[in-house]
């Protein structure tokens, strides 16, 4: 049975860019409540300014990678790899 997402929109992957206008709890509660609450099986967080992606997956804790240059996906998007070089110093990647 298909779970239907909450608001109108199911993900089964999803990541979300941090501005610094948003607080970081505000972005937490977004990602648990709104993907991985609505079937999403991955997502990610990412925080430029702390250099910090977390990652989200249902029924396991919240993982915090650090200061890395890229993330590889699983699960619905087996086999990505996510370059931050571009995030963390995008002056220096023109």
């Amino acid at each position: 049975m298909e779970r239907r997402a909450r608001h109108g929109y199911r993900h089964e992957q999803a990541q979300r860019l941090r501005s610094a206008e948003w607080r970081t709890a505000f972005c937490q509660c977004r990602v648990e409540r709104e993907w991985i609450e609505n079937g999403a099986q991955l997502a990610w967080l990412i925080d430029p300014e702390r250099r910090v992606i977390e990652v989200y997956r249902p029924d396991r804790e919240r993982e915090t990678v650090e200061n890395v240059t890229n993330v590889t996906g699983e699960g619905p998007v087996e086999g990505f790899v996510l370059d931050l070089l571009p995030v963390w110093d995008p002056i220096q990647q023109r």
